[in-house]
């Protein structure tokens, strides 16, 4: 008994102070990090500053969704900013149009143009679930179309070879969660071929890229692809893109059908 006692109070320690159950703690502070943890950090320090000076965008692309045998595809024209404000438009043939999602960072809303219905949800950070199929949020999406790698909570990371081929795979874990995110990066350790965003160790979607452009200073990606490594996967080609564009603050609230002529 007064074993399991000792084993749960060294686990409620290692909760509140951030230690690991597998030795996975961080390094004593009489002892200086070693060469693989300086080239860990220097890798998530420039990751959490690229493209940091993106506060806001816009751009025009083609979206491919493939949910098991059904395919869709449209040209979509979108827009943000940092503060949780997102704007994306599913575009007809003509340009106008056909469906609108927006968020203001405190409501998501929904409009179908074709039809009129019209959907609003309080959400600081919605999950875009229901509309892609795959458990990714709004900032998440933000994150992305600015470009950046979501470097996810942990407090633990690793650098390995990847398991196959080139390049290296780096693995962000956090006590109790187990693995929560893996980074991979090509032979030069500068630039990431995808993520893998994890709970309990399982697979919640992966992010890959594809392709990059210089668009004033700043690398974007020609290609973004999510999916849950199987049977969704969702296909953002970006053709034109623009950096900190001013946005008005009402792009990101979409009225009521029997509102907006008012």
């Amino acid at each position: 008994m007064r074993l399991i006692l000792s084993a749960v109070l060294l686990g409620l320690l290692c909760g509140l102070w951030g230690c690991s159950l597998f030795g996975l703690g961080a390094t004593p502070s009489d002892q200086p990090p070693s060469d693989l943890q300086i080239e860990i950090q220097h890798i998530l320090t420039s990751l959490q500053q690229r493209n940091q000076q993106i506060d806001s965008f816009k751009g025009i692309g083609q979206a491919k969704l493939r949910e098991n045998s059904r395919r869709m595809s449209s040209r979509i024209a979108w827009a943000g900013a940092k503060e949780g404000k997102l704007r994306i438009d599913i575009l007809a043939a003509s340009g106008q149009p056909v469906a609108s999602l927006a968020s203001d960072g405190h409501f998501l809303y929904l409009l179908s143009h074709f039809d009129q219905r019209y959907h609003k949800k309080r959400a600081r950070n919605a999950s875009l679930r229901p509309i892609l199929k795959l458990p990714i949020k709004t900032n998440d999406l933000i994150t992305l179309l600015r470009g950046r790698v979501p470097v996810v909570e942990h407090q633990y990371a690793d650098l390995r070879p990847k398991p196959t081929g080139s390049g290296y795979v780096l693995i962000l874990k956090k006590p109790w969660y187990g693995t929560v995110e893996k980074i991979y990066l090509d032979e030069t350790k500068r630039t990431v071929t995808s993520v893998d965003f994890m709970r309990n160790n399982d697979l919640l979607f992966r992010v890959s890229y594809a392709g990059n452009q210089a668009i004033e200073g700043f690398q974007i990606p020609k290609t973004v692809t999510v999916s849950n490594g199987d049977a969704i996967h969702f296909e953002l080609r970006i053709d034109r893109y623009w950096v900190n564009p001013v946005l008005s603050s009402q792009l990101f609230v979409i009225q009521p059908p029997r509102l907006r002529s008012s």
